[in-house]
């Protein structure tokens, strides 16, 4: 009786101390502490090899951006618990590091075993999807994406999937028309926008394709792949598009932006507003990460002309 005693209080202690490991782990984790939190988290590893520890260690790996902790932890859970959520997540983990084949054999493991979880079976077809979609093999991408949308036609990464495969294989109708129906549905869906502002400006209609990315900065200005197509299209439109309402929002919510910056004094200069982007110069040397070649060269141009 008394060394059943002794061996509760041995394990209540350890699991005292387990628990106010994770504390410290959560506590530093969430203030930033990354370092600090992955030491915390493998001293409670070694005393406790549970699939909940290696979650966590994952979770932290993917706020380190560290994909081998990542894949490191996905192998533990995996090893652990060979469930179809845990190889899921080995699958992301290859996928976070470019490993595409890797994450391909995972996701046939997965096929083959658990059919009969709909939630993770939808997920897995939308990662092959796009797995193929990266390796142009433009059949094997729809038809993984089809299988998804059979499972859950309300998705609107799937069809915004389907609709950026169309564009990227040339099939402008199909395209146009995935983009417009899912804009039917929700017109704040700004994929949908810039989709439809990709097949414009490859039709040579840069008036139609300016005003998609202008409903896309209106609703989200910091947009910036919006704002450097419009930037860029605006000099091929004939009804007097204008980007320097755009440019100067971005720069005001991003000044330390030098990509926009750049973009800015090379539209500035290519319309002939020279004394708009001679006083942009200063702010522009400032931030500039670049070659500074460039705005050398751009300086002395604008002050022969000036």
């Amino acid at each position: 009786m008394l060394e059943q005693r002794f061996f509760d209080a041995e394990v209540l202690e350890t699991t005292r101390e387990l628990s106010e490991g994770l504390d410290r782990f959560h506590f530093l984790m969430n203030s930033g502490h990354l370092e600090d939190a992955r030491v915390e988290i493998y001293k409670v590893a070694s005393r406790c090899n549970q699939s909940f520890v290696w979650k966590n260690l994952y979770w932290l790996e993917v706020k380190r951006s560290s994909e081998e902790g990542q894949i490191y932890a996905a192998r533990k859970l995996v090893d652990i618990e060979e469930s179809s959520a845990n190889q899921f997540l080995l699958a992301k983990a290859f996928v976070r590091s470019g490993s595409d084949k890797e994450a391909l054999s995972v996701c046939h493991n997965i096929l083959d075993s658990y059919r009969e979880d709909d939630g993770i079976i939808f997920l897995v077809f939308k990662m092959m999807g796009s797995i193929y979609q990266r390796a142009n093999d433009f059949e094997a991408a729809e038809e993984y994406y089809n299988k998804a949308y059979a499972i859950n036609s309300t998705d609107i990464d799937v069809q915004i999937s389907i609709g950026y495969l169309y564009l990227q294989n040339q099939k402008m109708d199909l395209a146009r028309e995935k983009f417009s129906n899912i804009l039917l549905t929700n017109e704040t869906i700004l994929e949908a926008r810039i989709g439809l502002a990709l097949i414009h400006s490859n039709l040579g209609e840069y008036e139609v394709a300016c005003a998609n990315l202008a409903a896309v900065l209106d609703l989200n200005p910091g947009h910036a792949l919006a704002l450097s197509l419009y930037t860029k299209w605006s000099n091929h439109c004939a009804d007097g598009t204008y980007p320097q309402t755009y440019l100067d929002q971005y720069l005001k919510d991003h000044p330390s932006d030098d990509s926009v910056l750049t973009l800015m004094l090379s539209w500035l200069v290519e319309n002939q507003r020279y004394e708009k982007a001679n006083e942009l110069m200063p702010r522009l040397k400032k931030n500039y990460q670049g070659n500074p070649k460039h705005l050398i060269e751009v300086e002395k141009c604008l002050r022969n002309i000036l």
